[in-house]
């Protein structure tokens, strides 16, 4: 089956595209004190949109390492969810005060310590 009939597929492309537009445009109208109508909208919108199109063939390209639009694969798309069973009926009559006092017992801090630390009485 071709990725390029799955709905995640373009999801994804459109996530990334929409990003990449936004954030050219913020990029280019900085944060001067520049009044809106003072800012060279044709420019910032020529450059948005070649942004965007890189951005559309980056991912459309990265269909060859794998399923998705991530050139890394670094999301997948048919990850399985996990079942961790009924929990609806749990709360906190569950764990037993013992258990509490061990974790409160062992509780290890391994922050170290500043060498010019005074402890104050």
């Amino acid at each position: 089956m071709s990725v390029f009939i799955e709905r995640a597929f373009w999801s994804s492309l459109a996530e990334r595209a929409i990003k990449t537009a936004a954030q050219t445009a913020v990029a280019l109208i900085g944060t001067d004190a520049v009044g809106i109508l003072a800012l060279d909208w044709a420019q910032i919108g020529g450059v948005t949109a070649t942004a965007t199109v890189v951005s559309i063939l980056t991912s459309i390209g990265s269909t060859a390492t794998g399923p998705t639009a991530s050139l890394v694969n670094a999301e997948r798309l048919d990850v399985p969810t996990l079942d961790y069973g009924d929990w609806s009926d749990a709360d906190a009559e569950d764990v037993e005060d013992h258990d509490l006092e061990w974790l409160a017992e062992n509780e290890i801090d391994e922050t170290p310590v500043p060498d010019d630390y005074q402890p104050k009485h």
